[in-house]
């Protein structure tokens, strides 16, 4: 995901919205115990999900 060359297909968009909500439970359980390397770099994974997001569909929600 995080790969700034990665491009997906449209018909793609229905896995990425099923994506399991791991890095945002992951950014809650670092936060936590005070990994704060591994929050950054959930919360990158979760901006980027989200950038590929809005590429395939740039409809706001």
């Amino acid at each position: 995901m995080r790969c700034p060359f990665l491009r997906l297909d449209r018909a793609q968009l229905p896995r990425l919205n099923d994506t399991p909500p791991t890095p945002v439970t992951g950014s809650i359980s670092a936060r936590d115990k005070q990994w704060l390397g591994e929050v950054d770099a959930l919360q990158q994974t979760l901006r980027h999900i989200d950038t590929k997001r809005r590429q395939l569909d740039p409809a706001p929600r």
